[in-house]
């Protein structure tokens, strides 16, 4: 065997095993303390991925959500889940739910919370049940854009204190419904023992009530010294 296939098929072993607790049914998935280490795994998995994504990309990350029909500085793709994919399902990841109506996805997929009782296919096979910081980028057509971006990387300050990727939140007694971005704490989703779970921009991930979100670690502050590299 080569040492190129050699590598992918212990990356193929290694992803299985990794994720192998992922193919339990939810309800299988019974200890909070399972819920939470399983959301964390995906968490860490979507931020290797973004990573890997802006290493090839000049450094920039991928927006919240970006028109297909842009082209700079990075194609535009749609929301950030779509960027990814190549990178997650190169990881070994589940990047596809699988849909089923009315009814809960796949625990192996790795855009949803486990602990979410509410993380349905709701409006589509391609609901996400984590949010991106919407002031990441919400890039219209022509560069318009409801929040800034796409930003680098490198350029972002205060990384220990920026919010990438939250827990959706969802409604209940409400029907089901996509999540793909947030902007503020009350769009996020306090599945874990009334905590949720944050992943912050230098890739830790704090379990923090509600009430304890400051809404400015969703801002975006560009290091001055960068301010004139954006595009």
């Amino acid at each position: 065997m080569s040492t190129r296939a050699a590598t992918h098929s212990r990356r193929a072993v290694l992803g299985a095993a990794t994720w192998a607790a992922l193919a339990l049914s939810p309800l299988s998935l019974r200890a909070e303390d399972d819920f939470a280490r399983v959301c964390r795994e995906k968490m860490q998995a979507i931020y290797r991925a973004a990573m890997r994504f802006a290493a090839d990309h000049d450094g920039y990350l991928p927006p919240a959500w970006m028109d297909p029909k842009l082209r700079q500085p990075i194609r535009g793709r749609g929301h950030w889940l779509a960027y990814l994919k190549p990178y997650l399902t190169g990881m070994g990841e589940r990047t596809d739910c699988g849909y089923r109506r009315n009814r809960r996805q796949p625990a192996g997929g790795v855009a949803h919370c486990p602990a979410n009782p509410y993380w349905y296919g709701g409006n589509g096979p391609n609901c996400i049940g984590y949010a991106w910081n919407s002031e990441l980028g919400l890039v219209g057509a022509g560069g318009a854009a409801v929040a800034r971006g796409p930003y680098r990387f490198a350029d972002i300050a205060n990384k220990e204190r920026t919010i990438l990727l939250v827990d959706a939140a969802g409604r209940p007694g409400n029907l089901p419904r996509c999540h793909y971005h947030a902007g503020r704490p009350a769009e996020a989703g306090a599945w874990h023992d009334g905590k949720v779970h944050v992943l912050f921009l230098d890739g830790h991930i704090e379990a923090l009530p509600p009430e304890k979100i400051s809404p400015d670690w969703f801002a975006v502050r560009v290091r001055p010294a960068a301010k004139s590299s954006k595009p």
